[in-house]
């Protein structure tokens, strides 16, 4: 049922992920945190990842390590999304 739920829910995220990243400037983010749902979505140069800690509901958070590495070159801006729903 759980991994019913997370196919299910991977498309509608995905959507939103786009439709967001359009409106998305460099530095900013949207974070939504629901009773069923958290998502957290930044658009971001490539370089700030490096020692990047990504809070998250409660007290979880993320940390990309001081050493980060990445083979993407031609394009020094991403988006970064977490997200994960409760069940």
């Amino acid at each position: 049922m759980a991994n019913q739920i997370k196919i299910q829910s991977t498309e509608p995220v995905s959507l939103i992920t786009n439709a967001l990243n359009i409106h998305l400037n460099m530095g900013q983010n949207l974070t939504m945190n629901t009773s069923s749902a958290f998502m957290s979505l930044e658009t971001l140069s490539i370089k700030s990842l490096s020692n990047k800690q990504i809070q998250q509901v409660g007290n979880a958070q993320i940390h990309i390590p001081l050493n980060f590495n990445s083979n993407i070159s031609n394009n020094p801006t991403i988006s970064l999304r977490v997200c994960f729903s409760f069940l």
